[in-house]
């Protein structure tokens, strides 16, 4: 599990998806330790959307190295993405709002082959990425 916040605070970016408006974000760097299918269900009382990157996620082109995204596959307005990922390469999921100037809790679920490594980042234009926390590996349960 992973547990976060959006607030005014946050940072925000204009969503390529949803409702294309701007919208406070929490970008997570996704590190896999064991190549297979994965699942992140993000659980919240708001209506959260998710989008899924492949090796960074630049808030100034938010469509560029997106692998993909996702809106209400776990019902009560909460996403879901299942999708193979390979050990060695980094990924980021960026959790955000269907809605722009949402706030409130979420935490994200990951279930699948092995734990993964989940830290909070604030991405910049591309590289680098700055670690603002990191989070211990998540235990996943289940198989595929």
């Amino acid at each position: 599990m992973y547990s976060g916040i959006l607030s005014s605070s946050s940072s925000t970016f204009f969503q390529p998806h949803g409702t294309f408006a701007y919208s406070y974000y929490r970008a997570i760097q996704v590190t896999v330790y064991t190549s297979g299918t994965y699942t992140f269900t993000s659980i919240s009382s708001m209506d959260t959307y998710g989008y899924f990157y492949n090796v960074y996620f630049d808030p100034s082109d938010p469509s560029h190295s997106l692998i993909t995204y996702g809106d209400d596959a776990a019902g009560s307005l909460q996403f879901k993405i299942s999708l193979n990922l390979q050990s060695g390469s980094t990924y980021v999921l960026v959790v955000t709002t269907y809605r722009g100037g949402v706030t409130g809790r979420f935490s994200i679920m990951v279930t699948g082959r092995a734990s993964v490594g989940l830290t909070s980042i604030t991405p910049s234009t591309r590289w680098p990425i700055t670690s603002t926390s990191t989070m211990p590996p998540t235990t996943t349960a289940g198989s595929e």
